[in-house]
C-alpha cells in the first residue's frame, strides 16, 4: 500500500487495507479538483509566509494545474493502493518535482485536507443546485399558467373533497420548491467557511495564514477553532444533506401525486410514449418509471441523513475515522437530489392534461361545501347549513353543479393560486 503515513519497507494486511480504504478511493476521483484548488490555495498561502520561495510556489502551482486539465480529461484516477486523492496528488507533485513536491503537506493534514475539499464540493454543487431548483420552478409556474383554471378535485383522505384547479395543485409544488430554496441557501451559508489550517485537529506548530486562504477559496470566513474545524464536518454533512432531503421530500410528493393521476384510476395527466417504459411480458402497459423512481430516490436520502445524524452522535471530539463515511452519503444525496430535478423538469415540460377527464371527476358531492355556504349567504347558521346539505347529498342537481363551477372558475382558481407572486420570486431569484 503506497500512503502517506506507511513507514517504509512495511505492508498493511491487505484485508484491513480493504476494509479501511472501502469506496473511498472511487468518491475521491469526483473528489480531486476540490482538492486541487484547495492544495493551490495551501501551496500559494506557504509562499506567502516563506515556507515556499517563488520558485517552489510557482512550480508546485503548475503542476497541481496539470492534475486538473488530467483529471478533465478521464486521464488522472486514484488507485486502491493510494487510499484517496490526497495522496494520488502528492505522490504527483512528488514524482514530478522531487523534494518541491514533499513540501506541499508543510502545515496541515489530511483531515482538513478532507475537510476543506468536502466544503468545497458541498458549496459547488448547492450552487448548482439553487440553479436547478429555480428551472424547475419555473417550468411548473409556466404549467400551472397554461391550466390555471381547469377544474380538479381537490383530495382529502385520498377522497375527492372540494374544487382544485390544476394551477392550484401545480402552484403547490412552485411554492414548496422556493422554501426549499431558502433551505439550500441557508446550508450553502453554513458550508461556506474555511476548516483549512486546522490540520489534525489541534493547528500545527507552525504559523498558516488562515485568512490568506479563506479569500483564495472564496469562503466567508474561516472556522475559528481547530477542534471545531474537525467535529463540524459532521454537523456540515447533516445540515447539507437535510437541505437536500427538504428537496426530495417536495420531489417525492409531486412524483407521488402523478404516479397516480396518470394511473388508469385517475388519467387526469399523461406522458408521450419517449417518457415511458414497458413490460417484458405485458404488450399494453405503459409504466411511468422515472416517476417511481423519483419517489424512491427520495427515500435513499432519507437513509443518508439518518446515517450522518447516527455517526455524529458517537465521536469523541476531534478526528475520527467513522468520519470516512460522511462522504459517500453527501455525494450519493447530491447525485441523488440533481437526478431527480433534471427528470422532474423534463416531467413538467411534457405532460399533457385530460380535460374532461378532470372536469368529469369533479362530480356533485364535491360541492357540497359551496351549498352549505350559499345558505350561508342567506342568513343560515354554518352548522346547520352542514346539516341539512348533509340530509340531501343527493339532491345535488347538474344545474346546481354547473353553477357552483362557473361561479368558482370566474372568480379565478380557489384559494390563493400566487402565481403572480411565484413570478415576482423566481425573477428575483
Amino acid at each position: 500500500m503506497s500512503t502517506l503515513w506507511q513507514e517504509e519497507g512495511k505492508k498493511l494486511n491487505p484485508l484491513v487495507e480493504r476494509f479501511t480504504v472501502g469506496d473511498d478511493y472511487i468518491y475521491d476521483t469526483d473528489l480531486m479538483p476540490f482538492d486541487v484548488d484547495a492544495s493551490t490555495a495551501h501551496a500559494q498561502m506557504l509562499g506567502s509566509i516563506g515556507i515556499l520561495n517563488a520558485e517552489e510556489t510557482i512550480a508546485l502551482v503548475g503542476a497541481l494545474k496539470e492534475i486538473k486539465v488530467l483529471h478533465g480529461q478521464g486521464n488522472f484516477k486514484v488507485k486502491q493502493s493510494q487510499e484517496d486523492c490526497h495522496t494520488a496528488i502528492e505522490q504527483y507533485l512528488i514524482k514530478k518535482l522531487g523534494e518541491t513536491g514533499k513540501k506541499i503537506h508543510t502545515g496541515r493534514s489530511r483531515n482538513d485536507q478532507v475537510a476543506v475539499a468536502m466544503r468545497l464540493y458541498s458549496k459547488h454543487h448547492l450552487q448548482i443546485i439553487l440553479v436547478d431548483i429555480a428551472s424547475l420552478a419555473r417550468e411548473i409556474l409556466a404549467f400551472a399558467k397554461q391550466h390555471e383554471h381547469i377544474p380538479m378535485p381537490g383530495m382529502t383522505h385520498t377522497q375527492p373533497a372540494m374544487l382544485s384547479t390544476v394551477g392550484l395543485w401545480a402552484g403547490s409544488f412552485v411554492e414548496s420548491l422556493l422554501d426549499d430554496a431558502k433551505m439550500t441557501n441557508e446550508a450553502l451559508k453554513h458550508t461556506n467557511a474555511n476548516p483549512l489550517g486546522s490540520a489534525a485537529g489541534f493547528g500545527p506548530p507552525i504559523f498558516v495564514d488562515r485568512l490568506y486562504t479563506t479569500k483564495v477559496l472564496g469562503f466567508d470566513r474561516p472556522i475559528v477553532n481547530s477542534i471545531y474545524c474537525m467535529v463540524s464536518r459532521c454537523k456540515n454533512s447533516e445540515t447539507v444533506v437535510g437541505a437536500l432531503a427538504q428537496i426530495m421530500s417536495t420531489l417525492a410528493r409531486m412524483a407521488n401525486d402523478l404516479v397516480w393521476y396518470t394511473s388508469a384510476w385517475f388519467t387526469f395527466f399523461e406522458l408521450d410514449d419517449d417518457m415511458v417504459t414497458g413490460s417484458s411480458i405485458m404488450p399494453q402497459k405503459k409504466n411511468y418509471d422515472v416517476l417511481e423512481l423519483v419517489r424512491a430516490h427520495a427515500s435513499t436520502v432519507y437513509a443518508s441523513l439518518y446515517a450522518l445524524q447516527s455517526l455524529n452522535q458517537k465521536m469523541m471530539s476531534g478526528y475520527n475515522r467513522d468520519t470516512q463515511l460522511t462522504k459517500a452519503e453527501i455525494m450519493k444525496s447530491v447525485a441523488a437530489v440533481e437526478s431527480s430535478i433534471a427528470i422532474m423538469k423534463l416531467v413538467w415540460k411534457n405532460l399533457s392534461v385530460n380535460t374532461e377527464q378532470l372536469a368529469s371527476a369533479c362530480g356533485p358531492e364535491i360541492f357540497a361545501t359551496d351549498r352549505v355556504y350559499e345558505l350561508v349567504k342567506k342568513g343560515m347558521a354554518f352548522r346547520n347549513a352542514y346539516q341539512e346539505v348533509k340530509k340531501h347529498l343527493n339532491e345535488v342537481s347538474k344545474e346546481d353543479v354547473g353553477k357552483a363551477l362557473a361561479a368558482r372558475t370566474t372568480l379565478g382558481s380557489p384559494g390563493n393560486l400566487g402565481l403572480e407572486y411565484y413570478e415576482t420570486t423566481l425573477e428575483n431569484f
